[in-house]
């Protein structure tokens, strides 16, 4: 599966950094689920995407 939050990010004119403020994660690990660099990713995560 491959994510295509820049693209929708892009869309609405947010940058990366409002997302990764508004999930509140690390930023490693955000930064590599953004760029479909991760293996897996937690449910929880996904919930805090959404």
């Amino acid at each position: 599966m491959k994510l295509k939050v820049l693209e929708i990010l892009n869309e609405r004119n947010k940058t990366k950094y409002w997302l990764y403020k508004q999930m509140g994660m690390s930023y490693q690990n955000f930064n590599k689920m953004i760029n479909n660099e991760t293996k897996s990713i937690r449910f929880e995560n996904l919930e805090a995407l959404c």
